[in-house]
C-alpha cells in the first residue's frame, strides 16, 4: 500500500503537468466526463482559461504530487511517539482532544517543521510542472518566480535581469535551509 501511496511523488512533475492539462481539458477531459454526469453545469467549463481556476488546477497537482510523501514523513513522526506516554495520559483521564494536543502534537513539531520548510523550499523552486501545466497562464495568474526567471531571460532576452531575480530567489532559500539545517541536526 505505501509502494502505490508514494507512486505520485516518484512521478516527474512535467509528467504530472502533463497528466492534468489532459484530464482538465474541456473537449476529452477526465474531469470534463465525469462532471457532464455528475454535475452537468461544471461539464464544459475550461479550467485553463480561466485564472482563478487555473490557480486550482495547479494547486490540486501539487498537492497530488507532494501529500503521498508528506503522509508518509507524517506516518512515519507518528510511529515515533512512544506509546507509553499516550497511555499514561489516558489514564490520567485526558480525552483524544487532549491526548493529540499536549502529547502526540508537541512529539510531532520537529516532524511538521520539516516537512513545512521542505514543501516551502519546492514551492519556491517550482517550474516543470507549471510549465507543461499552464505555461504560467493565463496570463500570468499560475507563474512561478522560476517560471519568471525563465520567461524573461529565456523568452524575452533579459539574462541579467533574471539572474538578479535568480539571486534574489535564493535569499528565502538560504533562509529556509538554515531552519531545515537547524531542525534537522539539532542536539537533543
Amino acid at each position: 500500500m505505501q509502494t502505490l501511496l508514494i507512486l505520485p511523488f516518484a512521478m516527474s512533475p512535467a509528467l504530472i503537468g502533463v497528466s492534468f492539462r489532459f484530464m482538465f481539458n474541456p473537449e476529452f477531459g477526465l474531469f470534463d466526463a465525469f462532471f457532464g454526469v455528475v454535475f452537468p453545469p461544471l461539464a464544459d467549463v475550461s479550467w485553463l482559461a480561466d485564472p482563478d481556476l487555473a490557480f486550482a488546477v495547479v494547486v490540486m497537482a501539487d498537492v497530488w504530487g507532494w501529500i503521498p510523501f508528506l503522509t508518509l514523513v507524517l506516518i512515519g513522526g507518528l510511529a515515533s511517539v512512544p506509546q507509553d506516554t499516550i497511555e499514561a495520559a489516558q489514564v490520567d483521564g485526558a480525552s483524544g482532544w487532549r491526548v493529540f494536543k499536549d502529547v502526540t502534537l508537541p512529539q510531532l513539531m520537529p516532524v511538521l517543521a520539516v516537512v513545512i520548510i521542505l514543501k516551502a523550499i519546492f514551492s519556491l523552486k517550482t517550474f516543470d510542472q507549471v510549465f507543461m501545466l499552464t505555461n504560467g497562464g493565463p496570463g500570468t495568474a499560475t507563474q512561478t518566480l522560476s517560471h519568471y526567471i525563465y520567461t524573461n531571460g529565456l523568452r524575452y532576452g533579459q539574462i541579467g535581469y533574471s539572474a538578479a531575480v535568480a539571486w534574489l530567489m535564493v535569499v528565502p532559500m538560504i533562509i529556509l535551509t538554515y531552519f531545515y539545517a537547524k531542525f534537522v541536526f539539532r542536539k537533543e
